[in-house]
């Protein structure tokens, strides 16, 4: 990436919207790359990993969805 302004575009526009983290010493490019990224899980200097099933108690992967139950008529 160019600068923080094209990465933010980027993540924003191609990614996935669940875990993104920006690696720096700056406060200030942190706080503007945290608050204009839209994602789930936004990180300063932190691994993405951390953001896995596990952390918030579904196991390391969850992927199961609630069977669907389809309606019959009379």
């Amino acid at each position: 990436m160019g600068d923080l302004d094209e990465a933010i575009e980027h993540i924003n526009t191609y990614g996935s919207g669940h875990t993104d983290s920006i690696i720096t010493n700056s406060k200030e490019k942190a706080a503007i790359f945290m608050s204009l990224v839209d994602s789930g899980n936004v990180f300063w200097n932190c691994s993405t990993r951390f953001s896995d099933g596990f952390r918030y108690g579904f196991g390391a992967r969850w992927e199961s969805v609630p069977p669907r139950f389809m309606r019959e008529d009379p």
